[in-house]
Formats: structure tokens, C-alpha cells, sequence
């Protein structure tokens, strides 16, 4: 129970910074920030509670594939997730948006998702005593 809630946690919180470094920076560069300004806490509440919906999917599915000792592997699983998680709300919506920004959002949502994952994974290799806390596959004897 405690790994999934670090994990969620954690998870969640590297794609809220994820989403703030590419998606609000953006909006905000852009100058269209009075969109966002006009009931910004309404929308930053709703979007925590879907990146921690998101964290707990990536964790569970991190621990339950054994992805979570492997950095790598946490990278490709949380990437293959969050492209097919993208390319499917973005098809769901084709006719709001073009073949370019299905593509960008699908790309986007890929890269987020894979560093995420690697954030979370190696927050389970190592613990506060130093210790490996990720599931280890044992020689056989």
C-alpha cells in the first residue's frame, strides 16, 4: 500500500510539473493566460486530481508489469501508456483537432509519461537508508 501511494504521489506530481513546463508555460508565453486567469483554480484543481489519477495508473501498472526495478523499462512502459492514452482521446476527438495535433499531443503526452516513469522508478531503487527497495530478480540456485 505504501508504494503505491509514494508512487502515486510522486508520479502525480512529476506530471503536474511536467504539464506546467509545457503546456501552462506555453499558454502563458503565448500571451492567451486570461483563459486560464478568468477560473485558473478551478482548472489546476481538476487537472491535480486527473495527474493523480494518472500517477496511480502509472504505478500500478509500473509494480504490477515489474517494470518498476528497471529505469528504462519504466521509461518505455509509462511512454507506451501515456501515447496510447493521448492518441486515444485525440482520436476519440478528431473532429476538434488536426492530424498535427493529434501527433503533437500523442508525442507530448509520450515523453511526459516516460519521465515519469523513470521518476518514479528510481524513486523505489533507492530508499532513505540507501537501500535497493525495488523488486529484484534472484539467480536461480
Amino acid at each position: 500500500m505504501k508504494r503505491y501511494v509514494v508512487g502515486t504521489l510522486v508520479g502525480a506530481a512529476s506530471l503536474v510539473l511536467l504539464d506546467y513546463l509545457i503546456y501552462l508555460r506555453q499558454t502563458f508565453i503565448n500571451g492567451s493566460s486570461t483563459a486560464f486567469a478568468t477560473n485558473g483554480a478551478v482548472k489546476l484543481a481538476s487537472m491535480i486530481v486527473g495527474e493523480l489519477l494518472f500517477g496511480f495508473l502509472l504505478t500500478s501498472a509500473l509494480i504490477k508489469s515489474d517494470a518498476i526495478a528497471n529505469i528504462a523499462s519504466s521509461a518505455k512502459t509509462g511512454a507506451l501508456i501515456g501515447w496510447l492514452i493521448a492518441l486515444a482521446s485525440m482520436l476519440l476527438l478528431f473532429n476538434m483537432t488536426t492530424v498535427q495535433g493529434a501527433f503533437f499531443s500523442g508525442v507530448t503526452s509520450a515523453v511526459r509519461w516516460a519521465i515519469a516513469g523513470a521518476i518514479v522508478s528510481m524513486c523505489f531503487r533507492v530508499g532513505r537508508e540507501g537501500k535497493n527497495i525495488a523488486p529484484q530478480e534472484h539467480a536461480p540456485l
